[in-house]
């Protein structure tokens, strides 16, 4: 699996989907939220594409962005089924998303 251009063809998909994102959950959030987890996972020693791959994604499961979480949700797994991602690493992926958020608590 190409992980660099699964990583760079999400990313252009956030970019669009933010892009006039008002609720200050906009791109340049997203980039503030990439840049802290790739720290932090370099720090932990964390899988750094699921990190990327959550930090990327995280917003398009809020309430805040998208009609509901589980739309959202279920949008995001889409995706990373499009991207041909293992079964595993999207369970990570959206299990990130969706129990360490603020709101998950």
């Amino acid at each position: 699996m190409d992980y660099e251009k699964v990583i760079l063809d999400t990313e252009e998909m956030v970019r669009k989907q933010l892009t006039d994102e008002k609720s200050g959950h906009d791109w340049y959030h997203i980039q503030r939220v990439i840049n802290t987890a790739r720290q932090i996972a370099k720090e932990e020693n964390a899988n750094f594409f699921i990190v990327t791959l959550a930090a990327l994604l995280h917003d398009l499961a809020d309430d805040k962005v998208v009609e509901s979480d589980e739309k959202g949700l279920t949008m995001i797994q889409k995706w990373l089924e499009s991207q041909q991602l293992i079964s595993d690493d999207i369970q990570h992926i959206l299990s990130i998303i969706k129990y360490m958020s603020f709101k998950g608590g």
